[in-house]
């Protein structure tokens, strides 16, 4: 099976089905996260590119193609080459894994992981209700440039709809904050997804010393946490990790806080 987009690889990673992938467009863009190297780290399914390429899907002669609807102009020359499917793109993984899985009838296996993490889910709301954690404005997001980048939307509703985080007023779907204005939200909970790209301006470490991150109610109160950026994204096991981050956050279990670590980790979601 070819894979156009590579959202739908991760699908059949987190239903076990894996070995049904061949190759995959922009596969690069799970390879920087933890959470799919062991999917992405041996050599089993070849990365296609980041653009499609038509020579390279003809050349891995699958009897399968999967598509999103971006790219639906090339319908008709990927069917050419195999059977082609388009499955229309989501922000919400949910609507579209078993979508994904139905090609390969394990629908089944769809609808159980779909199941398992809103248990996840409801289990973890429910907790962070009985310590008093709902309410708790929270901010998840990254260094960018000289500054930071945070999330919001439709990706971010596990976090704010479903456990309860809270938002701040002038909250936006995703955009760049500068320090000063997250001093003015001065969240509760701080998540600093990790700097994969090693492009940035902003170094976590050397904000150890400047007055204003130092005085924030988070950094003061050792709430904030660097933790795997797939968990501030849209797809399934990033967002299941994400659960696992806070939750083990909750338990205080294998973790550390600003203070504690030169790294800042939160080590459980690292391994």
């Amino acid at each position: 099976m070819a894979i156009t987009y590579f959202p739908y690889a991760e699908h059949l990673f987190a239903i076990g089905e894996q070995d049904a992938v061949s190759g995959v467009v922009g596969l690069s863009s799970l390879q920087n996260f933890k959470v799919y190297q062991p999917y992405t780290s041996q050599n089993k399914i070849q990365n296609l590119g980041d653009k499609i390429n038509l020579e390279r899907i003809l050349a891995l002669q699958p009897d399968l193609i999967i598509i999103s609807d971006q790219d639906e102009a090339l319908y008709d020359q990927l069917s050419k080459i195999a059977k082609t499917i388009i499955v229309p793109g989501s922000e919400n993984w949910q609507d579209t894994i078993t979508k994904v899985a139905a090609p390969l009838a394990e629908e089944q296996k769809a609808e159980q992981y779909i199941q398992d993490y809103n248990h996840k889910l409801d289990q973890l709301a429910s907790d962070l209700d009985k310590k008093g954690q709902k309410g708790k404005i929270a901010i998840f997001m990254m260094t960018w440039d000289k500054g930071f980048y945070y999330f919001a939307g439709p990706r971010m509703e596990p976090y704010y709809k479903h456990l309860g985080f809270k938002g701040w007023e002038s909250m936006e779907n995703n955009s760049q904050i500068s320090l000063e204005g997250i001093s003015k939200i001065d969240p509760d909970y701080i998540f600093v997804g990790e700097d994969y790209t090693k492009k940035t301006a902003t170094s976590l470490k050397e904000l150890e010393t400047n007055p204003v991150w130092k005085g924030l109610k988070a950094v003061r109160n050792k709430h904030m946490y660097v933790v795997g950026t797939e968990i501030v994204g849209p797809l399934a096991m990033g967002q299941s990790k994400g659960l696992d981050t806070i939750r083990n956050i909750l338990e205080d279990r294998n973790t550390t806080g600003p203070n504690d670590s030169v790294d800042w980790r939160v080590m459980a979601l690292l391994s």
